[in-house]
């Protein structure tokens, strides 16, 4: 009890605390990121009501199904199938990963003393460490920058619907998919990762992408987002499957006369989340382009040592081929050799029409040859079918 006192305790002085230095008003129309600028200007009222740097509120895609609660499923269960086979929500050790997560974030000191000084600087705070170690390559990559930019992503959709204080529910929307996250990531009871996680890179991700300089340099001089999954239910017990949250850059390859960032000419392509790759982005007519990439992505998450909280990673080879429209993806198909799915496709809102509905679909190849599909609605989630997987591990009692 005393932990989870200190807990809410952390959470809400950090909430305070950005409160009082972030809550500044939020420009009603920031300039629009280069990679919004198509020369396709057939929109609907709706489509340019907003213009953010990150959230265009576009009636399509991806970023039409992005709002608090998909993005608190996406990035709170990005990582479920590489800690566990059972995806089932019911049969998740709720309890035992809150006890620990309390206990980590009411003794960080002791936390990183048994974990050694040493070891925290070079792997989790430092860039210093590499096959050895390097947890901080998702610390930056995925904590600082990654939800740094959703954070603004999350003020400019708080503000396009008419909220007042837009930093504050951003930030408690973003505080709320972090700590599922790191429930989901099966915590010990003195984990440095959660720890770092949550303490340091999130709240430092938010502070920076508050700062104008840096808004303008990754939506002008580069095209940074997110392009999340489409989380369905299946089978007995609720299994969450395909949720995920990748985050995406493109980059010009040299300086063209008209504007680095130009979104008319092949750029460099990087999309990184549980799976990493590299290619090239193809400009297409109407505002669209083609993406795709190779690389390689997590299979499985092992926790070697539960005293140092010591974790190894299993990785495999990836592909994929990405089509999307102004920067919200449309359409992906990702092959992944991973321990459930071989192939995986999304189809999102605006491409397909039912009954003059516009719904998203997902089917994944497993192995053995079968095959789930599910239909996600506008907002963000839905429902499939499948055969259950089996039981997995548990996450040990601390």
């Amino acid at each position: 009890m005393r932990t989870a006192l200190v807990t809410l305790r952390l959470v809400a002085a950090g909430g305070l605390l950005a409160g009082l230095l972030l809550a500044r008003p939020l420009a009603a129309q920031p300039p629009p990121a280069r990679d919004a600028r198509a020369r396709d200007t057939a929109r609907t009222p709706a489509d340019t009501a907003w213009r953010g740097r990150f959230y265009g509120r576009r009636p399509y895609g991806s970023e039409r199904q992005f709002n608090p609660l998909s993005q608190l499923v996406n990035e709170g269960f990005n990582n479920l199938v590489l800690y566990n086979d059972d995806l089932g929500l019911t049969r998740q050790p709720w309890t035992t990963a809150w006890r620990n997560l309390s206990s980590s974030l009411g003794n960080i000191l002791p936390a990183y003393r048994r974990a050694g000084w040493s070891r925290v600087i070079r792997n989790e705070l430092l860039p210093l460490t590499g096959r050895e170690g390097g947890q901080w390559v998702p610390n930056y990559q995925d904590h600082l920058l990654g939800s740094g930019m959703v954070s603004v992503r999350m003020m400019e959709w708080f503000a396009a619907h008419g909220f007042a204080h837009p930093a504050w529910w951003s930030y408690g929307a973003m505080t709320a998919s972090h700590v599922l996250n790191e429930l989901v990531e099966q915590p010990n009871p003195r984990s440095v990762d959660a720890i770092s996680d949550l303490v340091i890179f999130d709240n430092l991700g938010f502070l920076l992408f508050r700062n104008a300089r840096v808004q303008r340099a990754f939506s002008e001089r580069v095209a940074f987002t997110s392009w999340a999954w489409q989380p369905v239910l299946t089978g007995p017990g609720g299994a969450v499957e395909n949720a995920g949250q990748s985050f995406v850059l493109r980059f010009p390859l040299r300086r063209h006369a008209d504007g680095a960032g130009a979104d008319r000419h092949v750029r460099g392509f990087y999309l990184w989340g549980v799976t990493h790759v590299l290619g090239l982005s193809h400009p297409l007519a109407g505002g669209r382009a083609l993406s795709w990439g190779v690389g390689a992505g997590a299979k499985r998450v092992t926790v070697a040592d539960t005293v140092r909280d010591f974790r190894t990673i299993t990785i495999g080879p990836r592909a994929g081929l990405f089509l999307d429209r102004e920067g919200s993806l449309l359409a992906s198909l990702v092959w992944e050799d991973n321990d459930q799915a071989i192939a995986t496709l999304n189809v999102f809102p605006g491409v397909l029409r039912v009954a003059g509905h516009s719904l998203g679909l997902w089917a994944s190849l497993q192995r053995g040859t079968r095959v789930r599909v599910g239909i996600t609605a506008p907002w963000g989630l839905g429902l499939g079918v499948g055969q259950p997987r089996p039981l997995g591990p548990r996450l040990p009692d601390g």
